[in-house]
């Protein structure tokens, strides 16, 4: 749900972590869950990157 999401974006901010756009794919468990079922906003693939490249940088 909306509620859910914003829930969840603010935790991570509050805990500085990454969002990822999720996947709670688990095969023939959850048959009605399938890979591609959840889009991804080219905001936070962007969010992906950077943080992406401040981990390849830290090391």
């Amino acid at each position: 749900t909306p509620a859910q999401i914003a829930t969840y974006l603010k935790i991570a901010q509050d805990n500085n972590l990454v969002v990822t756009g999720g996947s709670d794919y688990h095969g023939e468990l959850k048959p009605d869950v399938t890979i591609g079922m959840i889009e991804v906003s080219s905001e936070l693939i962007d969010a992906l990157k950077d943080a992406r490249k401040r981990v390849m940088n830290e090391n």
